[in-house]
This record gives C-alpha cells, sequence and structure tokens, in this order.
C-alpha cells in the first residue's frame, strides 16, 4: 500500500515540478528536467525515511520545488567553482599551485574566501573584469572611474592584495 502512495504522489507532483523546473532553466531539456525532479523525490523520499517525526507542512510539490531550488543553487556553486578554477589559471598562469585536485580544491575555496575578505570596491572590479568580462572602458562607465588607467591601477591594487592574502 506505501508503495502505491508514494508511486501515486511521485507522478502527480512531477508535471508541475518538471514545469517549474523548465519554466526557470529554459536552457534545460526535459531530460535533465526529469533527472532534477527524480534527485529531488530522491532527497524527499530520503528525508522521511531518515526521520520519523518529520512532518509535511506544505503541499509535497512546494516542497519538491524547495529541494530543486537547492538543487540549482549547488548547481551554480559547482559551476562557481569551476570558473574560479579557470580565473586561478588566468590570474596565477606560472604558479604551480593547481597540480592535485585537493590542492585544487583547498585553493579555490582559499581563493573564494579571500575574495570575500577584499574591499568591496576590489569585488567589484575584480568581478565586473575577470567574471563578467567587463572591458575596463566599461568598468569606467560603470563605477565612475575617471580613465582606463584609474581603472587598471585598481584592478592592479587588488589582484595585488589578494595575492598577499594568499601569499603567492
Amino acid at each position: 500500500m506505501i508503495f502505491q502512495t508514494i508511486e501515486v504522489d511521485y507522478y502527480q507532483n512531477r508535471q508541475k515540478v518538471i514545469g517549474y523546473i523548465l519554466q526557470q532553466k529554459p536552457k534545460y531539456n526535459l531530460d535533465k528536467a526529469l533527472e532534477l525532479y527524480q534527485e529531488a523525490w530522491l532527497r524527499y523520499l530520503n528525508t522521511v525515511a531518515s526521520n520519523p517525526e518529520f512532518e509535511l507542512t506544505a503541499l509535497p510539490s512546494t516542497y519538491l520545488i524547495g529541494i530543486v531550488k537547492n538543487l540549482f543553487k549547488e548547481e551554480s556553486r559547482l559551476k562557481r567553482v569551476e570558473t574560479l578554477e579557470d580565473k586561478l589559471l588566468e590570474l596565477f598562469p606560472n604558479e604551480d599551485i593547481l597540480l592535485e585536485k585537493q590542492e585544487k580544491e583547498q585553493q579555490i575555496l582559499m581563493m573564494e574566501k579571500e575574495l570575500n575578505s577584499l574591499t568591496e570596491r576590489c569585488k567589484e572590479v575584480i568581478g565586473l573584469f575577470y567574471f563578467e568580462g567587463k572591458s575596463h572602458q566599461e568598468i569606467i562607465g560603470l563605477l565612475g572611474y575617471s580613465s582606463q588607467e584609474v581603472s587598471r591601477n585598481t584592478l592592479n591594487r587588488c589582484i595585488d592584495a589578494l595575492r598577499k592574502r594568499m601569499r603567492i
């Protein structure tokens, strides 16, 4: 009986949650959306099975969409880590800091921590230049600098501060 209930719940919520996924991520195809739904469903079942006192206070579809949102965040974080790896290689091409996978992960976590500890201005400049691919000319307009030279100098000071913090 319980398996029949689980199967009914699975199919009752599938269309709504997959619709939400495809609405939020238009580049996803149906297979990717179904994969995400199944991962959310497994996490939901795991929560129910591992916590006998678990009480659902919302519709199952609402709860599943919440899980999907967390999966989106996890996916985004993984992409950010991959992007950080690429940016580290750009920033420090001659440094031998990314040899082993474990070293890579530690370096990325350290880079993320140190980036977050920079001044807001430095985070802004580094983000615009390296992560958004803005030119110094565009940065002038966005941040109100007087010239490209000021933009370049600010970026170089911020990169130097980052290198110093990372002791590279």
